[in-house]
């Protein structure tokens, strides 16, 4: 199956390319677009026992995205690079290389009416496209309560500096149905008073009824040369959970020294309190270079890691005290 996706996404390609020099096919009533994003990473990891050097692919995303008339659209995304887990698909198993299925529905010019699987509306670093970021991987904080994609329908409300979107969700893994009844539900709202400046915070109700609970906040500034963004969230989970609350706040730094090259500081914290609390932190020192913007650059990251684990050049809190650790990645991207 995945071998006849490829093909048929190949040959779209050469049609594209056979039919018109930009990546836009018009087929009438419908205008499509072709996007691409190719990731190699290049790994030294201290805490992986297993090897510590490592190339690894880490992404291959391919995206088809269009408009029907002016009043709707669509997304289909695959990842042929994606870790495949063997076994049937579960709840706690996807297996597929499918990342997005969006289709959008414009009810006027303000409000957007979404169904399929996309990203959860959380964090706002977590709804980052993965070429934009400032470093390879995000940070723990966005990927930990965000950058998670879901199965369900979301409305979406958006005039002139201000966006509103809402969501519910089945609560599992993408690629995967819901076993139970109860809905995940989502708020996010995003302002931006001034250009370059973006304000925004979110809240989910996990399992419509339960009392897990997850909410932050984000301020994120982008005015070349300079950049800052600061994000904090926090979960309170059900009383079953064996991690009865978390928190954790991140922010990060970048300078553009001259059109090519920038210089980013990150740093991370996080507190999960099971039968006790435990501390994990993270600094990250990186330089991007820039052949083409982020079409076409190079990122190199070291980041020192205390009380965490980490796996293939991606960290996560651990369960118990960690020695410190150093994990350096080397990401070539291209994309479009």
């Amino acid at each position: 199956m995945k071998t006849l996706i490829l093909i048929a996404v190949f040959s779209f390609i050469n049609t594209v390319q056979a039919q018109q020099s930009s990546n836009f096919l018009d087929v009438g009533i419908s205008k499509t677009k072709l996007g691409l994003l190719l990731q190699n990473w290049a790994i030294y990891d201290e805490k992986n026992t297993l090897g510590k050097s490592n190339f690894r692919l880490r992404r291959a995303e391919i995206k088809l995205s269009g408009t029907i008339q002016d009043n709707s659209s669509f997304v289909i995304m695959i990842d042929p690079a994606k870790s495949i887990k063997t076994g049937a698909v579960s709840a706690t198993n996807d297996n597929k290389v499918l990342q997005d299925f969006v289709l959008n529905y414009n009810l006027n010019e303000n409000f957007e009416f979404s169904t399929g699987q996309f990203k959860i509306p959380t964090t706002a670093e977590g709804l980052l496209s993965s070429s934009a970021l400032i470093l390879p991987e995000r940070s723990l904080v966005g990927r930990t309560y965000g950058d998670k994609r879901d199965l369900g329908i979301k409305s979406t409300y958006k005039k002139a500096n201000t966006k509103v979107a809402f969501m519910i969700s089945n609560g599992n893994k993408p690629n995967t149905d819901d076993t139970n009844s109860q809905k995940d539900l989502y708020l996010r709202g995003d302002y931006s008073p001034v250009k370059n400046l973006s304000l925004g915070a979110f809240s989910g109700l996990i399992d419509s009824k339960s009392s897990q609970l997850k909410w932050g906040l984000n301020l994120f500034w982008d005015n070349n040369p300079e950049s800052l963004h600061f994000e904090y969230a926090h979960e309170t989970n059900s009383p079953t959970s064996t991690i009865k609350k978390s928190n954790g706040y991140m922010f990060d730094l970048g300078y553009l020294l001259d059109p090519t090259l920038q210089f980013v500081i990150r740093y991370e914290r996080l507190l999960f309190t099971r039968t006790t609390s435990l501390e994990s932190t993270a600094t990250t020192l990186g330089i991007n270079y820039f052949l083409k913007d982020s079409n076409s650059k190079i990122q190199l990251a070291g980041t020192f890691l205390n009380n965490m684990n980490a796996s293939n050049g991606q960290y996560d809190v651990s369960t118990n005290l960690q020695s410190s650790a150093v994990l350096y990645a080397l990401n070539f991207q291209i994309g479009f």
